[in-house]
């Protein structure tokens, strides 16, 4: 008389092991987390993303962003191309921050920008084109500029996607989505460590 509840029992935990493995594929699937942290924006006040980590992987998109870089300041070639042209970067901006640690040496490039003409640099100071360290324009109507630099370690630094032309009545569009892709060194800082 005991023995059909426990085969009963036995017979359901079966099942609902049975079900539960039929499941796991799809528990077992967590979402790739990127080191670039995506947020709400791209201004200076509140970026689309921290880059905290390399590889690093983002999306962003430069429409309906602000144009408070106008131009970049000729630099020996280093950020500007067009240093005859004062408003050489007439494109809303989409902006990006990092502080890399020692050692670092990072590359920086933009994909999926075949609908626009983009252009990225890099500034120190958030919303100053004089403190720009490296940048490039889609030089020869490639749609993937990248620029490779190192960076003075626990210095925070803006990354900006931008274009040459305005949104619109330029010679090309100047806004458009794409995505942002960081390769390199990128260590860490410690910035505090205990043995207790």
């Amino acid at each position: 008389m005991k023995a059909a509840p426990l085969l009963l029992s036995a017979v359901l935990v079966t099942a609902f092991a049975g079900a539960a493995q039929a499941r796991s594929p799809l528990t077992s699937l967590a979402p790739t987390v990127s080191p670039a942290t995506v947020l709400p924006a791209g201004s200076c006040a509140s970026p689309t993303g921290e880059i905290t980590g390399s590889p690093s992987t983002g999306s962003g998109n430069t429409s309906g962003g602000a144009n408070n870089v106008p131009g970049l300041p000729d630099t020996g070639g280093l950020c500007d191309e067009y240093p005859w042209e004062p408003d050489n970067r007439d494109g809303p901006e989409d902006i990006w921050v990092f502080t890399p640690g020692a050692s670092n040496n990072l590359t920086f490039s933009i994909s999926g920008a075949d609908s626009w003409d983009p252009a990225i640099y890099i500034l120190e100071t958030c919303g100053d084109a004089n403190s720009c360290v490296i940048g490039t324009d889609d030089v020869g109507g490639q749609r993937t500029p990248t620029v490779t630099s190192s960076f003075t370690p626990g210095q925070t630094y803006y990354f900006y996607v931008d274009s040459y032309y305005p949104p619109s009545g330029g010679d090309e569009p100047g806004a458009g989505p794409y995505t942002l892709n960081v390769s390199g060194t990128f260590p860490v800082s410690l910035t505090e460590f205990t043995i207790d």
